[in-house]
């Protein structure tokens, strides 16, 4: 449905742009959301174990801004995750308040037999786009996105 906002053509054009982006975003998130859950690993557990499996051990921060999570939901996921086996974590010995999260054996086990089911499934859900037009949406979704950090906000 697009917006009924009845203002100037700019603004419902891009309202209704973003209404587009969001429920494909939620669309695809809610697949594979139900897939990973059927399997007992809910997304946020599983964007965990992803993110440390890909770029290794990091400080809960780092984890968060990797995420796009808040330090106190970031907190709670690492809680769930470390409860199940998955990870640990280390405090720095220089600085204690700095903690890294680190995969243990377990979690890089469930990370590496779940994670080529969830880029295949992703690969899935994008083939209605060519490569071509995948290649274009993720350049155009980059450069929106880009705009907040760079103050462009009109």
């Amino acid at each position: 449905m697009p917006s009924l906002y009845k203002g100037p053509r700019a603004e419902v054009r891009a309202l209704n742009a973003l209404i587009t982006m969001s429920r494909a975003v939620n669309a695809v998130h809610g697949a594979l959301a139900s897939r990973r859950l059927a399997e007992g690993l809910p997304m946020a557990q599983f964007a965990v174990l992803e993110a440390l499996w890909h770029c290794g051990s990091m400080c809960q921060r780092d984890l968060a801004g990797k995420l796009l999570v808040s330090g106190a939901n970031v907190t709670k996921l690492i809680d769930a995750v470390e409860r199940k086996g998955w990870v640990r974590r280390e405090r720095d010995k220089a600085d204690r308040r700095y903690i890294v999260v680190h995969l243990t054996d377990a979690g890089q086990v469930l990370i590496a037999e779940h994670f080529p089911r969830h880029a295949r499934e992703v690969a899935e859900l994008f083939s209605v786009l060519t490569p071509a037009e995948q290649n274009t949406l993720r350049d155009l979704a980059k450069r929106v996105g880009k705009q907040e950090k760079k103050g462009k906000s009109k």
